[in-house]
């Protein structure tokens, strides 16, 4: 059975270039796999605690990347299903002075594992999953 689904709600803050998309999410919301793949854990130096998962999309080898989190909840590496729980969110490095109405979950798409500052290496995740609307699987809430 799928949990239940929210409506996400992309968060804009101000004076913060961010090279991914930003989305409200109170410290603890579950954080679930956008696809199946091979799931590896890293402290980001900005990022805290992160989770990028390697997957394959119409052929194309993608990462998506993981940050604001306050906890990983599986042993990494490992190989997860889509909409498998594999985090939640919470208030770590640069994030943890934000204001609450300020807290989120930082995602990417990447076409390489390894990125830089700038948006080299990222692409917009419309691309790979469409121009809908965006909900999220957020556990009993």
């Amino acid at each position: 059975m799928n949990p239940p689904l929210r409506q996400m709600k992309p968060l804009r803050l101000q004076g913060m270039p961010s090279q991914g998309w930003d989305f409200e999410a109170t410290p603890g919301t579950f954080v679930y796999a956008v696809a199946a793949g091979d799931l590896t854990s890293s402290v980001g130096s900005d990022y805290g605690p992160c989770l990028e998962l390697k997957f394959i999309y119409r052929g194309a080898t993608y990462y998506a990347f993981y940050a604001r989190l306050g906890s990983v909840l599986v042993a990494t590496p490992c190989c997860v299903l889509e909409g498998a729980c594999i985090a939640v969110t919470g208030r770590s490095y640069n994030a943890s002075n934000l204001s609450s109405d300020q807290s989120h979950l930082h995602f990417e798409i990447r076409t390489k594992n390894h990125v830089t500052t700038g948006l080299a290496g990222r692409i917009d995740p419309r691309d790979l999953f469409g121009y809908q609307s965006f909900s999220c699987n957020v556990g009993d809430v």
